[in-house]
């Protein structure tokens, strides 16, 4: 990390977008290392992002005593329709409300790592004027994994906003959303981890790790209760288990 702290020491603060995830806590605990009491991070609720990111991300900062804030943004026009530059546009509205939260000498930074360059977020970020600390010195997955092994943070799951459970050019209705949510909320209660519910018009296909296979048929039938009670006309389980970006179509 010794690239990233010769870049954060050549600023005056910052304001860190702060999904809860483990890169940008990472970069959270380097800017209060770094920076003091110059910082903030910031996580952004919109009306697509799943209500257990953001609670995450608050018990996260309680735990590190991070200077931290929720904030909640409306719908982004572009986004009303679920369009293929879905992540550019929200990006792109997120980061513009961030700078409203800067200080003089501060800039707003993002925790893409090295990998994720390609990320069409991060032609947002750039726009904008953000900065990515760990893409500028080349940091990747694994010293972000050493990093927080070291502060005492076990894997922190990772997870996407509810706009990836519907088809792409599908209209966004957003109770459809917070069904969507409540199903998946539903079987991380019941112990399944790494979930998501995929909606195709009135069906729903949850995928989970396959690892977690066995215990979901365990409790089918509570599954297939609670998604009709939330209105899914068919509940299935992908016997291909989770995967990916499997809406990106």
């Amino acid at each position: 990390m010794k690239r990233i702290r010769t870049i954060l020491n050549s600023l005056k603060g910052g304001v860190i977008a702060f999904s809860g995830g483990k890169d940008s806590l990472t970069l959270c605990l380097l800017a209060r290392e770094i920076f003091g009491k110059n910082y903030l991070c910031v996580t952004v609720k919109f009306p697509y992002t799943h209500n257990w990111t953001v609670e995450k991300a608050r018990e996260l900062a309680k735990r590190f005593s991070l200077n931290h804030r929720v904030l909640e943004l409306p719908m982004p026009y572009e986004l009303r329709e679920n369009q293929p530059l879905r992540c550019y546009w929200c990006k792109k509205r997120m980061f513009q409300a961030l700078k409203k939260y800067t200080k003089r000498g501060w800039k707003v930074m993002e925790g893409s790592v090295y990998s994720e360059e390609g990320r069409e977020g991060l032609r947002a970020a750039w726009e904008e004027g953000v900065i990515s600390p760990f893409i500028k010195a080349r940091v990747g997955n694994r010293a972000i994994k050493k990093y927080l092994t070291e502060v005492g943070v076990e894997d922190i799951p990772s997870e996407t906003c509810l706009l990836t459970r519907i088809p792409r050019w599908e209209k966004v209705d957003i109770e459809t959303l917070k069904k969507i949510e409540r199903l998946e909320d539903f079987l991380r209660e019941n112990g399944i981890t790494k979930v998501r519910a995929r909606w195709h018009r009135g069906l729903i296909r949850i995928e989970i790790e396959r690892k977690n296979l066995k215990k979901a048929f365990k409790i089918k039938e509570k599954i297939v209760r609670e998604g009709k009670s939330l209105g899914f006309s068919f509940v299935t389980l992908d016997l291909a288990g989770y995967k990916e970006g499997s809406m990106n179509y």
